[in-house]
């Protein structure tokens, strides 16, 4: 994934979620919002210990409220589409965010902020891809609905790709 390029498993999650349904797709993001909201919360208290500029954990609690708020209503959406029925994310074997989140922690430590805001933007890209094969799948209403819970998906890549520039001088990948 150096160099802005896109890892090995996001191709790997791509396809074994295209073999799924939109009950199955939804349970999936659901679970993937709750466990990026923990990663930008644990990054937002390590950021807080290393001597960082302060932008840098305002940013991380910023973007862990956001994604608290996208799967609140992500969940109110499955309530919508699958009245009664629980989330059960579905098993997607790949290790990717396994690694990540190790290669975060490193970064972490060794102040590579930009890296780590690069790393973030393309787990936020990973996350629009898997909505647009979601959107694809549901009805009208339903896409309408995804639209008002995926409003803050934009939101905390734009906010990662600002600070990224403001860090490095440089546009994001």
């Amino acid at each position: 994934m150096e160099g802005g390029a896109v890892p090995d498993w996001v191709d790997e999650v791509l396809k074994e979620l295209s073999r799924l349904g939109p009950k199955e797709i939804l349970s999936h993001i659901i679970a993937q919002e709750l466990k990026r909201a923990e990663l930008y919360y644990e990054l937002y208290e390590m950021s807080g210990e290393v001597t960082w500029d302060q932008r840098v954990p305002r940013l991380f609690k910023h973007l862990y409220e956001n994604s608290l708020k996208r799967a609140e209503g992500y969940v109110n959406l499955f309530r919508e589409l699958f009245p009664g029925e629980s989330p059960e994310p579905p098993k997607v074997d790949t290790p990717g965010p396994k690694i990540l989140k190790d290669r975060l922690w490193r970064l972490v430590y060794s102040g590579n902020v930009g890296e780590i805001v690069e790393y973030l933007i393309q787990l936020e890209d990973l996350s629009d891809r898997i909505l647009t094969r979601l959107e694809g799948l549901l009805s009208e209403d339903a896409k309408e609905a995804l639209s008002r819970a995926r409003a803050l998906e934009n939101t905390n890549r734009e906010l990662l790709r600002e600070l990224y520039r403001e860090l490095t001088g440089e546009e994001p990948l």
